[in-house]
């Protein structure tokens, strides 16, 4: 049997917690350090813009936003851009969705034995805002590991585009 990889993405702190968003190792398709993205008028906030990748358009998102655990004091300028793949499938080409994540503290690929060992969490109530968009939360090495439904937030998108 393989071992499934995993990375790990530190967001910030909220009611004394600290929580990373959680990857698979299928998920993250390219780790860059710069890019140019374009403001998207009327996006909700946790969409930073759009940026070119290759010769299609991916939505920039910041996760920090989107689970209200962004703290201005803490946040300096993104540091990485995560290309991530999503299982959802685009209707129109067929292709898996792609989508960009702003990091500001980089991607981790983790260390220990300890953070392999999980416990899940149900998503309600476990961080200040999650809109929905949260498979679950996990408990590792003294910390919250958020899995977010990129599937249902970029299919979201994909058919909002098509409509």
């Amino acid at each position: 049997m393989s071992e499934h990889r995993f990375f790990l993405l530190p967001l910030g702190r909220y009611a004394k917690e600290s929580y990373s968003c959680i990857f698979g190792q299928s998920q993250v398709v390219e780790v860059m350090q710069e890019i140019i993205a374009c403001e998207v008028p009327f996006c909700p906030r946790f969409m930073r813009g759009a940026a070119v990748y290759g010769e299609q358009l991916l939505p920039v998102i910041c996760p920090e936003e989107m689970l209200g655990l962004a703290d201005p004091a803490e946040q300096g300028p993104y540091r990485q851009f995560i290309v991530i793949r999503s299982a959802a499938v685009d209707p129109a080409s067929g292709t898996n969705l792609l989508a960009m994540v702003a990091s500001s503290r980089g991607l981790q690929i983790p260390q220990n034995e300890e953070d392999k060992n999980l416990e899940y969490f149900s998503p309600s109530d476990q961080v200040p805002a999650n809109g929905g968009l949260l498979n679950g939360i996990y408990s590792g090495q003294g910390r919250r590991l958020i899995s977010i439904d990129f599937d249902r937030l970029l299919l979201g998108a994909a058919m909002e585009a098509v409509a």
